[in-house]
């Protein structure tokens, strides 16, 4: 249930992101995850579905990636591309979820997959 006062806030914000122009709200992010460092930067949106978000990685495993509605995964491999990947899945259905996980190739050439990390959830 909403009450008056929040009916209120969120008059006076949307108000407020008329008059301003504002398109984004844009979020840095860095972190450490296993051997590698991901920094990015998350661009919110209204609607969430409209949202997006761009970085790189460096360490074990190296490079850029972009996600957004109709890009929502990006793989990104070891140098040699045979025994590590990184997984990042952006999901903006429901309240929205960013997460990572780091994989190890299996000595049969399948991938062990890593636990995931949550970046960003809605």
């Amino acid at each position: 249930m909403i009450t008056d006062e929040k009916a209120k806030e969120v008059k006076e914000w949307k108000e407020f992101v008329q008059k301003s122009g504002i398109t984004s709200i844009d979020i840095p992010y860095a972190l450490t995850y296993a051997a590698i460092n991901i920094v990015g930067v998350f661009h919110l949106r209204d609607p969430l579905i409209e949202s997006s978000t761009e970085g790189a990685v460096a360490g074990v495993v190296n490079g850029s990636y972009s996600l957004n509605k109709n890009n929502g995964e990006a793989k990104l491999y070891d140098p040699t591309g045979q025994l590590l990947r990184a997984v990042f899945e952006l999901n903006l259905t429901g309240k929205g979820e960013f997460r990572a996980r780091l994989d190890t190739r299996k000595w049969d050439g399948s991938w062990n997959e890593g636990s995931w990390v949550i970046i960003w959830r809605g």
